[in-house]
């Protein structure tokens, strides 16, 4: 039995994206001036800016009588329930693959993301660095994926965006990589490359099942 592992966010989420399409719809639905977007997107800082702190400052700057916290529930309710990754990890499970995301990050919005996001019921399990205690590329992150899922890392899988927290964590479990690079080019100080590059999560997964046939 096969083990995918898989990052969260920029591989199964495909966050940078769609968190300009939600910024847009924000703006757009609060009739607010179109500059305000960029504003936002620079806000955000790519998604390292913590969520908290995100959604305060959003929520007082525009003064639209929501709370941050209402904010962020409607976040998470139009941003992440809108992202397509059902029908790849359902390919995976159907021929035979262990599926686990592990991600780095706080428990509480990577929770929230997978949650709003219908993921929980399509993987075996998720590893999130902030509850595991370790954050990858450490090689215990992967260990407990693998423990959680009943399987080996031998001969698994990884999906990610990250060249090194996932292209090289994987590597030293000596697991298969395919990477995402999401318009970037591999970096040149790196003495190793990804097993296969992929465009989307799903031509990602597309490869792995082809490559065990």
């Amino acid at each position: 039995m096969g083990l995918l592992l898989c990052d969260l966010d920029d591989t199964i989420l495909s966050r940078r994206e769609n968190f300009w399409v939600w910024a847009s719809a924000y703006v757009t639905g609060h009739a607010l001036a179109a500059r305000e977007i960029d504003w936002i997107v620079e806000l955000d800082q790519d998604g390292y800016r913590p969520r908290d702190e995100f959604f305060t400052i959003l929520s007082q700057r525009h003064d639209l009588g929501y709370s941050a916290q209402e904010i962020t529930e409607r976040y998470f309710a139009d941003f992440l329930s809108a992202l397509e990754t059902i029908d790849a990890l359902a390919r995976a499970r159907r021929a035979g693959f262990k599926v686990a995301i592990v991600t780095n990050g706080a428990q509480r919005a990577q929770e929230a993301k997978v949650s709003s996001a219908g993921l929980a019921e399509l993987v075996d399990a998720v590893c999130i660095s902030e509850v595991v205690g370790y954050a990858k590329p450490h090689r215990e992150i992967f260990e407990v994926a693998a423990e959680r899922c009943a399987a080996s890392l031998k001969g698994a899988w990884m999906v990610g965006d990250n060249p090194l927290s996932d292209m090289e964590g994987a590597r030293s479990c000596e697991a298969k990589t395919v990477w995402l690079p999401n318009g970037r080019t591999w970096p040149s100080e790196l003495e190793f490359r990804p097993d296969l590059e992929a465009g989307s999560f799903a031509g990602a997964v597309d490869l792995v099942l082809s490559s065990e046939r």
